[in-house]
């Protein structure tokens, strides 16, 4: 456990979560603190705890950091699933192979 009160554990996972979207670099990175600023405005209006609105935030910033290790070519649209599959590493099946959810 880290030392300081709540605030401060608060304020590390921020910078943190900030840490690993500004690694995915330019357009991604500044995406991701478009959502954090957008979705914080809506958890302002809702009667959130504070660490509800944390998790919120921390959501906002990492929800996109996978794409990180996508190529540029795949993250820029349009694109199609055999694209995505192939930079995945992934068989291209057809669509009636796939598995059902």
């Amino acid at each position: 456990m880290t030392e300081g009160g709540p605030e401060e554990e608060a304020q590390r996972l921020r910078r943190a979560a900030l840490r690993l979207a500004m690694a995915s670099g330019g357009e991604l990175r500044e995406h991701a603190r478009r959502v954090a600023r957008l979705a914080l405005a809506v958890a302002d209006g809702l009667p959130l705890s504070d660490q509800a609105r944390l998790d919120i935030e921390l959501a906002a910033l990492l929800h996109d950091v996978g794409k990180a290790a996508l190529p540029m070519r795949v993250l820029a649209k349009p694109f199609t699933r055999d694209d995505l599959w192939a930079a995945l590493g992934l068989p291209n099946l057809p669509a009636n192979h796939l598995p059902s959810r």
